[in-house]
């Protein structure tokens, strides 16, 4: 395999047709993300590269979302992956690693986002778990139970509400 020198030569790699070549960009994206230029074009190419057919390519990228997800626009990153699980909502077969490995980032970055996107974000959650895959939907109640500490009252009242939980432990810092 040869060097990559620049992000253009990632995104052809993430692109090819090669299973080589997608290694090589996913284990990049892995390595430098950090100091990519053009971290949009960068989680366009890791989100594609997660729905890989190829195990191990898609197994660097999940590995890396988390690490990545620091190095990003939280935001930006947070509104990407919730794309990628709203595709995954419709379909019939979803890929457990892939999900288990979303869901941990989701987790873990909703406590990142500014506080005037949190609001968004929690409808979002609400609205995935309502209808989405079952087995989408049970993976959201991890994710609503690790956000509840970073959530305003209304917002846990809601969760409360909606989904009967009644006593929530104080949860630990992440």
């Amino acid at each position: 395999m040869s060097i990559i020198n620049n992000q253009d030569e990632i995104h052809k790699a993430a692109q090819s047709n090669v299973v080589d070549e997608r290694l090589k960009a996913a284990k990049y994206f892995k390595d430098n993300f950090k100091s990519l230029n053009n971290k949009e074009q960068a989680w366009q190419d890791m989100i594609q590269l997660m729905q890989d057919n190829n195990f191990e390519v898609q197994k660097i990228i999940l590995e890396s979302l988390l690490p990545v997800f620091d190095f990003t626009d939280e935001v930006y990153a947070w509104e990407k992956l919730m794309e990628y699980m709203k595709k995954m909502n419709k379909q019939q077969y979803i890929d457990y690693l892939v999900l288990n490995y979303v869901v941990e980032v989701l987790s873990h970055g909703f406590r990142f986002l500014p506080t005037n996107s949190k609001k968004e974000a929690w409808q979002d959650l609400i609205q995935l778990s309502k209808d989405a895959n079952s087995n989408v939907r049970t993976n959201m109640y991890i994710i609503f139970y690790l956000a509840l500490k970073y959530v305003p009252d209304d917002y846990k009242n809601q969760a409360r509400q909606e989904y009967g939980v009644l006593d929530l432990p104080d949860l630990p810092e992440l």
